[in-house]
């Protein structure tokens, strides 16, 4: 590992795919209330849609792992943006909760797990003396996009 140089460019991108997808899946539960309002559900079924886009997300790692050990993190990760959006875009037009567990909770979470595993993993192949604080540094974006959004 080259241990800086590209590395930190690496990092950085890595850092900020993690403010994005841990930022929404870990603040989805502000907008819960309102979703249950606003399709005139308990508070209950609307939670679901939370728990499944968590669960997939963290489901899809060991075969996201595969995926980028054959295809590349770059191109992993840049599919998973585009599940992602497109799911959380077309979820944008639901007209029941139901609508939202298969577009949010399933659909986006595997496009979240597909950003975020190439997007941690990949920091490792760029540094070796460095990787303790380079990786650190990447999953620091967690907790800022958990704080941010």
């Amino acid at each position: 590992p080259p241990d800086g140089g590209w590395g930190w460019v690496v990092m950085i991108a890595s850092f900020f795919c993690n403010i994005i997808v841990d930022g929404i899946i870990f603040s989805f539960g502000l907008v819960v209330t309102n979703l249950a309002e606003s399709f005139e559900v308990p508070v209950s079924t609307v939670s679901w849609v939370a728990s499944l886009l968590a669960g997939f997300y963290l489901l899809a790692g060991p075969f996201v792992s595969s995926l980028a050990t054959r295809f590349g993190f770059r191109t992993v990760a840049c599919a998973g943006s585009v599940v992602a959006g497109l799911s959380f875009a077309v979820a944008s037009l639901a007209m029941s909760v139901e609508f939202l567990y298969v577009f949010i909770g399933v659909l986006g979470g595997v496009g979240m797990g597909l950003v975020y595993v190439p997007a941690v993993v990949a920091v490792g192949f760029y540094f070796e003396k460095r990787r303790a604080l380079a990786t650190g540094i990447a999953v620091c974006g967690s907790g800022i996009g958990t704080f941010v959004l």
